[in-house]
């Protein structure tokens, strides 16, 4: 399976999700790992008027990814938690001036979203349009 790269570029992201469609007829998903490849990837769908076609799920937020989840392209995404980067962020770099020790890798949270818990107050935080 080939993975396209599209520097976020929603045009770049279209045109590639169009191309692994045509070139793996028997494909089921499709995963975007940002908002502008989720937005390529929904231009692509519904310009090769393939809505319902495929399990479609993404990272980010956006209006547009918001509005096919809410339709139902997409069955969902994870989000980041920017509160929890910042809080963990601050925490870090206090404790690291402060000559403790710190762990090279931070868990700053995310959330899985989807037409059923998107409206919820804890989500609504986390993502953008």
């Amino acid at each position: 399976m080939d993975v396209q790269y599209s520097g976020g570029d929603h045009l770049k992201a279209t045109d590639g999700t169009k191309a692994i469609i045509q070139a793996y007829p028997d494909l089921k998903g499709l995963f975007g790992n940002g908002e502008g490849n989720m937005v390529g990837i929904v231009n692509a769908i519904k310009e090769l008027s393939a809505d319902g076609k495929y399990i479609i799920v993404g990272f980010d937020s956006g209006k547009i990814q918001l509005d096919a989840i809410k339709s139902g392209m997409i069955i969902g995404a994870v989000t980041q938690d920017p509160y929890g980067m910042g809080y963990n962020g601050i925490k870090t770099a206090v404790a690291y001036l402060k000559g403790e020790d710190v762990d090279a890798v931070v868990d700053t949270g995310f959330y899985w979203y989807d037409s059923t818990n998107m409206e919820d107050e804890n989500i609504q935080r986390m993502i953008y349009e």
